[in-house]
């Protein structure tokens, strides 16, 4: 019966494991390529494009932001990154080919920004 509760329990660690793995990075492949876009309401230059180089198991990302390379995370639908700056982006799939979220600016005001890419071929 020991025998039987461990195997049980082994297979639900498992199946538990499976699981995590595809809420976090491995079903974010779709993530991996060139978006273009904007900063709604940023003064100057509020043009940005997006390049994911990888999305890993573990749901960290590689990508560059606006000509900087920047780490971030993709867990539960959402991608994170922070600038160099310290400004955090967060973007969400919102339809086929298009990711939108907020830019928030760290130094100064902290003011709050809509963001909104599209997916290029």
């Amino acid at each position: 019966m020991a025998t039987l509760r461990r195997r049980e329990l082994t297979g639900a660690l498992i199946l538990v494991g499976a699981f995590v793995g595809k809420a976090y990075g491995q079903d974010a492949q779709w993530l991996v390529g060139t978006w273009r876009g904007s900063i709604i309401g940023l003064a100057g230059n509020n043009s940005r494009t997006l390049r994911v180089r990888s999305v890993a198991p573990d749901g960290s990302v590689a990508a560059n932001w606006g000509g900087e390379d920047v780490q971030g995370t993709f867990r539960n639908g959402e991608l994170s990154l922070r600038t160099g700056p310290g400004n955090p982006v967060t973007l969400t799939r919102t339809a086929p080919g298009t990711l939108s979220g907020t830019f928030v600016t760290a130094q100064g005001t902290g003011r709050r920004y809509s963001v909104l890419l599209e997916r290029q071929q």
